[in-house]
């Protein structure tokens, strides 16, 4: 029967905070030799679209699970989308321009931010994030939004933040950056593992995730083998019920290459 794994990005494919910027040769092959068994391999990840680098567009996976499970893209075609209510949108871009907020909104191709928001540009150029798909002149009534990045300057605007995480939405602190994440509860790494195999065909029982963060959690907890990476923090490894090397070890490659 037909396989799928699910990777996560940051921390399991490529790890920017101890300079591991593209999938190591033996995770790729690997991975490579998955997908010619006659399974497929998808990309999970928090990021959209905009923020991954050439080496993940170009790899050959067969389709990425992005914004927290927000979208779900197979051969370059959108199949899923769950986006954010536009008027929250104006809102909170509102309240962030209020308190000196830097923010990016993060959609199915495109993710929008001002021009002067040095912090939060300088932030994402540490994590190989290129200008080729943000946008700096923007309607917000013509933006399409499945997540909002902020990035505060000062105490107060951490506190606005904080008050965001409730009720339907997420709102944490991604670390060890220092940017906030806000996206619906009901998108999760999870919601979007599921539509995709309900998509591809494949048995619930057939799907693999690896993660390393706490927005893996719930991708571990539903793939019905949830696989912690080494270097995964202890909230992810409390749920797994596999576990595998850390990145840098190539963890991926040593758990691929034992079942295939």
């Amino acid at each position: 029967m037909k396989k799928a794994a699910f990777f996560d990005v940051d921390g399991t494919l490529i790890d920017c905070t101890i300079g591991i910027m593209d999938i190591s040769d033996r995770v790729k092959k690997a991975i490579k030799d998955f997908q010619k068994a006659g399974n497929v391999a998808f990309v999970s990840s928090g990021r959209p679209y905009a923020f991954l680098n050439k080496e993940l567009l170009e790899f050959g996976f067969d389709g990425f699970v992005l914004g927290n499970g927000a979208q779900v893209l197979i051969n370059d075609e959108t199949k899923f989308f769950s986006g954010i209510d536009k008027e929250l949108v104006k809102e909170v871009v509102s309240n962030c321009e209020r308190l000196n907020i830097d923010y990016c909104l993060q959609g199915p191709k495109y993710s929008y931010l001002k021009e002067d928001f040095t912090r939060i540009l300088e932030y994402y150029k540490e994590y190989g994030v290129t200008r080729d798909f943000l946008e700096f002149n923007f309607d917000l009534d013509d933006v399409d939004v499945f997540k909002i990045e902020m990035f505060p300057a000062d105490e107060e605007g951490c506190k606005y933040c904080e008050s965001l995480d409730q009720g339907e939405f997420n709102c944490f602190k991604n670390y060890p950056g220092e940017v906030y994440e806000m996206y619906p509860i009901k998108n999760s790494k999870g919601t979007g593992l599921l539509k995709t195999i309900e998509l591809e065909g494949v048995e619930l029982k057939d799907s693999y995730a690896f993660g390393d963060g706490r927005n893996d959690i719930e991708m571990i907890q539903t793939a019905a083998h949830g696989i912690a990476m080494g270097n995964a923090v202890p909230e992810l490894k409390e749920v797994a019920n596999e576990f595998t090397d850390a990145i840098a070890d190539d963890g991926i490659a040593t758990y691929l290459e034992k079942i295939l």
